[in-house]
Parts: C-alpha cells; structure tokens; sequence
C-alpha cells in the first residue's frame, strides 16, 4: 500500500487516498499514525466496493458495509463491527437487496436473530436463539407465510425441521414428535381438533412401524367415545393389530 494523495473530507481534517500495485483504489479515507483509522472506503483490486465504514487499526470496526465482491452496488452485510469481525447488530442481505438474516454476531458468527427464507413469492420467517456453523439449529420458531398460520417449534437442520419439534396449523397443534428434513419421521403424535389420533412411529409423513390409531365406534375421528388399535403398520396401512379397551 502507498499513500497517494490527501483531500479534505467531513469526517476528519484529512483523506488518503492508497493504491493497489496495479494502480486502482485501495482505501479512501481518514489514516492516522500510517495505518487506516477512521472513516474510510476500501476497493478491491478490480475496483469494486469491499467495505465502507469506520476503522480502527488498519481493520473494520464500528458501523460499517460490507459489499458483494461481484456486485459493487449491493450490499452484504451492514452493521456493527469490532476488530475486523462482524459483531454486535448485523442485517446480512441477498444479491437481490432481501433481507436474508436479522440480529446479532459474534466474532464473525451468528448467534442468534431472523432469518428469512424466499420460495417463489413466499417467505418462511426462521426466529432462533442457537446458530452452528451459520444455520439456525435449536430452540426455533419458524412462521410459514400460508393461508393456514403453520408454524413450527423445535430442532432444524438445513433450515428444515429436523429432531424434536411441534408443528402448529390455524394456532391448533398438529404433530408432537421427532421430524427429518421436513417430515414426520420418528416417534410423534398426530392431532386433530385437539384430540389425539395416532401415538407411535412414523417415516415420512406415514404411521410405519409399532402405533395406536385412536377412532370413535362410528368410524367418525375426533368425537368423545374412542377406540383404539394397537398395531403393525406399514406406509400408512396396518397389516395386524388388535382393539384396546
């Protein structure tokens, strides 16, 4: 790096202006002591935006932005920053200016905030107090923008339910129980109209394995005077069971 040139700016009484080795922009801004300090703009080598905000020690540090390197123009990440890491208040957005991600950072990770998911023209909103590795992963709240309210409680993996959780329909619990990428997969109880209507387990989506269907003598679901099977089943179907008093 070599200082170039100083202008007079707003933010101090003077502004660097130091250069790449092929002669663009590297950091325009305030410099004290040699070193980037201050408020500056940083380039990189094929000119585009990389950074604009404060620094301290020649790294980001207070609010800044932070850009897409392929897309000058758009921004990445923008908010508070300490030692050259992302920390504190961060909202991270697409290349398409959504916001992707809502909340806190520490050290460069996520820690906890909104994250938002876009398909076609929905949005499924991902509120989480846990984050490894960058995604979301335990003590979720998960807002589907549908015409039923779902909604989901637990463990996700991959951005889908996955481990324990509870999956919500119209503010009415539909299913309690294990889950993987999405379906009911594992041991879990399936609702409606707030009774119970099968207890065991399950392998995508379907009652597979050892469980007990809950029916009325009518063959009428949902209705006070139950009966139950305990059974076999195989995707969906019983193959042998017996009625439990």
């Amino acid at each position: 790096m070599e200082t170039r040139k100083k202008l007079k700016t707003s933010h101090d009484e003077d502004q660097h202006i130091l250069k790449h080795s092929n002669g663009n922009v590297l950091y325009c801004g305030n410099i004290a002591q040699g070193i980037r300090s201050g408020y500056g703009t940083s380039f990189t080598k094929n000119g585009t935006l990389e950074y604009c905000g404060f620094w301290a020690n020649d790294k980001y540090d207070g609010i800044g932005s932070l850009f897409y390197e392929d897309k000058s123009s758009c921004i990445q990440y923008r908010g508070s920053f300490s030692n050259g890491f992302m920390h504190g208040k961060m909202i991270e957005y697409d290349s398409s200016g959504r916001i992707v991600f809502d909340g806190i950072m520490k050290n460069g990770e996520k820690v906890s905030g909104q994250v938002n998911v876009y398909v076609n023209n929905s949005i499924k909103k991902i509120h989480c107090n846990e984050f490894t590795d960058g995604f979301p992963k335990n003590n979720c709240f998960v807002v589907y923008n549908d015409e039923q309210y779902t909604t989901y409680e637990g463990s996700l993996m991959n951005l889908n339910s996955h481990g324990t959780g509870k999956l919500y329909r119209m503010g009415k619990l539909i299913y309690s129980g294990e889950f993987q990428q999405n379906a009911f997969h594992g041991n879990g109880m399936l609702f409606e109209h707030d009774y119970i209507v099968y207890v065991g387990n399950f392998e995508n989506n379907k009652f597979h394995g050892d469980g007990v269907y809950i029916m009325n003598k009518d063959h009428k679901p949902f209705v006070k005077k139950f009966y139950k099977i305990h059974g076999e089943f195989n995707q969906g179907n019983i193959e042998k069971g017996r009625i439990m008093d």
